[in-house]
């Protein structure tokens, strides 16, 4: 059980300051009282790496260019892409309406100050959302038209040929 130290400094009479002698007590959140004089130490919180699930999703080769593959993940359905020689993973929700957005549409990101004048930036990659059309970048998630709005991003590696994701342990 963690434990919490408070030092108690009874009150003088004729001033109702601290004394200058103190006692320190030790309380467990039971509220038994601790016999050690060991110090406190707070619990240890888990190291983040002890909270992540590591999934082998496959070969690279298994993985088309400019197709997202959904794939589960522990308890989440991520969709992975694979972009030339990058890869990157979402989780399969939109932010607007909870819709599939792994099922969307990815193109290379569209430029341009005019309709005319339009160009596909094919180093960019984005998402659109097939329910109502959102549109969100690769690189780290963004609505293209509000920064404000998300994606969820999974952490994606390749090791030794192998695409691996790292996901939470629990529901995000």
């Amino acid at each position: 059980m963690p434990t919490r130290s408070t030092t108690l400094r009874p009150a003088s009479r004729a001033t109702g300051t601290a004394a200058s002698s103190s006692a320190t007590l030790a309380v467990s959140t039971t509220g038994r009282k601790r016999t050690s004089n060991s110090p406190v130490r707070p619990p240890k919180r888990p190291d983040e790496a002890t909270q992540r699930l590591r999934v082998d999703v496959g070969a690279v080769s298994d993985f088309k260019d400019k197709r997202v593959r959904i794939v589960q993940a522990g308890s989440h359905e991520v969709g992975v892409l694979r972009w030339r020689d990058r890869f990157f993973a979402v989780h399969n929700r939109c932010p607007h309406q909870s819709g599939p957005v792994c099922l969307g549409i990815v193109s290379g990101r569209l430029s341009g100050s005019a309709p005319g004048s339009m160009e596909v930036d094919e180093e960019t990659p984005v998402l659109a959302c097939p329910w109502h059309g959102w549109e969100f970048e690769l690189e780290g998630g963004r609505a293209l038209w509000d920064a404000s709005y998300a994606v969820k991003m999974v952490s994606v590696s390749v090791e030794s040929g192998r695409v691996i994701l790292e996901v939470g342990r629990s529901r995000d």
